[in-house]
Formats: C-alpha cells, sequence, structure tokens
C-alpha cells in the first residue's frame, strides 16, 4: 500500500480536521494534556491501578475515585472508545441481571466511528487487519444493541471533527431510536474530535455541564 493518504485517509483520520493546529501537532498536544490530567486525578482520588481485565500485558484498568458514593454507572468513551461502550450493549450487559442492568443510567458515546467497514480500504487497516465480517461484527451499527430502560444514550459529535465521525454519530443516534432505545443526539460547535473533551476539566463547558446534570438528575 502506498504511503501517500488518499481522500479516504484523510476522511478518516480526525487530526486532518482540527483548526487549532496541524494534525501531528494536535494529536502531541492531546497526549500532554490527558496524560497530566490523568496524572493529578490519580493524585487526588483513591483509586485501583492497573486492574487485569485479560491475560495480555496491556490489558488493565485504571479505576478512579474507588471510596466515592455509588449512585449508579455512567459509560463514556472516546473516539474508539465510543465505539466500544456501544458494543457491551450487544452481549455484556444484556446479559446481566435485571437488576444489574438498571445500574447503567446512561452512556456518552464520544465522537466515536460506529461503522468500520469504510476503513478496510484505509491505512489505518494495515494494523487493524478488518476483512468486511469482522468488520461488521465489530461495528455497533451493525449490532443488535440492547437496553434497559433506565439507560440513556448521549451521542456527542464535534463541529470540528472529520465529516465521517459526524455523520457517523448522526447514524448511531438514529438506530438507537429504530431499536426503541433513549438518544439524545449533542452537536457541540467550536471544538474538533479532540478538545470536545479536553475542554471537559472547565466546568461552564457544555458537555461537562450536561454530563453533571444527567448525573444529578438520576441522583434525586
Amino acid at each position: 500500500m502506498s504511503t501517500e493518504l488518499t481522500e479516504l485517509d484523510i476522511l478518516y483520520s480526525p487530526s486532518r480536521w482540527s483548526k487549532r493546529f496541524p494534525g501531528d501537532v494536535v494529536v502531541e498536544k492531546h497526549i500532554e494534556l490527558i496524560t497530566k490530567c490523568s496524572d493529578e486525578i490519580r493524585n487526588e482520588l483513591k483509586s485501583d491501578l492497573y486492574v487485569a481485565y485479560g491475560t495480555g500485558k496491556r490489558e488493565v484498568i485504571d479505576i478512579y475515585g474507588t471510596d466515592l458514593d455509588e449512585g449508579g454507572i455512567y459509560l463514556s468513551g472516546h473516539s474508539a472508545g465510543g465505539q466500544l461502550i456501544a458494543a457491551l450493549f450487544e452481549r455484556f450487559i444484556p446479559s446481566l441481571p435485571q437488576e444489574d442492568q438498571s445500574l447503567f443510567k446512561a452512556a456518552f458515546l464520544l465522537c466515536g466511528i460506529y461503522d468500520l467497514v469504510p476503513l478496510i480500504n484505509t491505512k489505518t487497516n494495515i494494523l487493524c487487519r478488518l476483512n468486511e465480517q469482522s468488520a461488521k461484527i465489530a461495528s455497533p451499527l451493525h449490532m443488535r444493541l440492547s437496553s434497559a430502560v433506565e439507560t440513556i444514550f448521549y451521542v456527542v459529535v464535534a463541529e470540528h471533527d472529520s465529516p465521517a465521525f459526524v455523520d457517523s454519530g448522526k447514524k448511531m443516534h438514529e438506530y438507537l431510536l429504530s431499536l426503541g432505545i433513549g438518544s439524545n443526539y449533542v452537536f457541540i460547535k467550536n471544538v474538533d474530535h479532540f478538545d470536545v473533551i479536553e475542554k471537559l476539566i472547565e466546568e461552564d463547558y457544555e458537555l461537562t455541564r450536561l454530563i453533571i446534570d444527567v448525573i444529578k438528575k438520576n441522583s434525586l
């Protein structure tokens, strides 16, 4: 495969659509900020670090705020994380007892890509090694999702994200509704694929307020 980027490669490269910095710079700055914020939160909250969820060396997660009051479960995933959060509602969450399913109050899907089939013909697929069948299996838009009545989805897209990601978010929202799952489509202006979550450190940021309001509403 040629090293030159095609139009499809660019379309599915969110860093190419940022209006703040060139692609390589916006990614570098994003990593720096997220790492810094993660370190600060890790030092402020009681946490369980490097909790294994598989057998691989990298199959670990950090659980922050283990001493905080329980008030339901709120899921959130950004970019590929949005795809993974949505996929939980295909088999894992529906397999839980109804009482446990009811703990999942909301799911925030942030700038995800929910149909991986177009990635087959991009350079991303050099590492992913998807074919049409495996791409569909991993794509929430090709899954039969189900959710407890209590779980409400918030499908978030950024104005300055790749048009492919914005379109995927719209389709995901519409698909959830077609399945009878509660969903809200949230279009956030003046942010890109990266600062849509970077700005969550700001108390007056639209998405910060939304998440806090949803949690407060469910705590009443």
